[in-house]
């Protein structure tokens, strides 16, 4: 997945100092209104990633405040007490809101009250809110049928599995993007598929998103590399595969192996990343190509570059 001038415009907003970058963003795109929701959601995937400066609490202030759905997505991911509570509150004071279901399941929630809510809503016809409610159950519950209609959906997004007819463009990448914060060996072994059928698609975001994950999410160091080395020895050629991603991926594993291939490959891309790069963290690598914003609780486990 290629980064585009906005994306690049928001990790720099959000490599600034913390006030600074607080007061830009509320500047830039508090507003739902005036911002599409893409550039709603790269800010706020970016700014997830480099949030320890931001203070909760004047977030929690400044959505008590204005009550702004985008404040309240920001909240949603801050895995603290005030965080949840005002999150909780909401979703319990207001019955249904529309999308409460993705932020439960960042913080993923379980006290009574919110399983049921969530049970009702993956009852719901709405194929977005269903896949939404058993995605946060199974954080909440991490019971494994929850689990199981998320892959469902994502294999149907990628052209595996059976047909429904009623799933939308857009459905199936919305199931990959939950699937992709999962850490657990099913979740695993979906994402594999999804990134070897990704292979021979001509559109290879869902090979993007799904491989990404096995590497930071997953961590299934051997698949990674072996798919690396597929891409440097040009086996994966005309596959639409985004070259950067490959390197920048290929960079943070650094094996030997690795780093000769990528040399063989292409010397420029070898020296820009294998040489000039090192020591970017690999935190700065995932936002560009994980395709959804990363819980708390995932983000810790984040790899570290040798």
């Amino acid at each position: 997945m290629s980064v585009s001038w906005r994306q690049k415009s928001f990790i720099s907003l959000a490599l600034m100092p913390g006030e600074m970058r607080f007061r830009m963003f509320l500047r830039s795109a508090a507003n739902g209104r005036t911002v599409s929701s893409e550039t709603l959601q790269i800010a706020i995937g970016t700014l997830h990633l480099f949030r320890e400066s931001m203070d909760p609490a004047i977030l929690a202030a400044a959505y008590d405040k204005t009550q702004d759905p985008v404040l309240l997505r920001l909240l949603s991911q801050e895995d603290v007490p005030a965080a949840q509570w005002i999150v909780t509150d909401k979703f319990k004071a207001g019955g249904y809101t529309p999308g409460f279901e993705s932020d439960a399941g960042m913080l993923a929630l379980n006290d009574p009250t919110m399983i049921a809510l969530l049970k009702k809503s993956a009852e719901n016809p709405d194929m977005n809110v269903r896949l939404g409610a058993n995605w946060a159950l199974y954080r909440a519950t991490s019971n494994q049928a929850y689990l199981d209609f998320v892959i469902s959906v994502a294999n149907e997004g990628a052209g595996l599995g059976p047909k429904t007819g009623s799933l939308s463009p857009w459905t199936g990448l919305d199931a990959l993007q939950y699937l992709e914060v999962i850490d657990s060996p099913v979740a695993a072994r979906a994402l594999r598929d999804i990134a070897d059928a990704g292979k021979k698609a001509p559109n290879s975001e869902m090979f993007a998103g799904a491989f990404a994950s096995l590497f930071f999410v997953q961590r299934d160091y051997d698949y990674v590399d072996q798919t690396l080395l597929s891409f440097m020895h040009g086996e994966l050629d005309g596959h639409n595969i985004d070259g950067n991603m490959m390197f920048e991926i290929a960079a943070a594993r650094n094996t030997p192996e690795l780093a000769a291939a990528a040399q063989a490959r292409s010397q420029d891309a070898y020296e820009r990343n294998f040489i000039r790069m090192r020591g970017y963290a690999v935190e700065n690598i995932a936002i560009r190509y994980m395709t959804t914003a990363i819980p708390k609780d995932v983000l810790a486990r984040l790899p570290r570059r040798p």
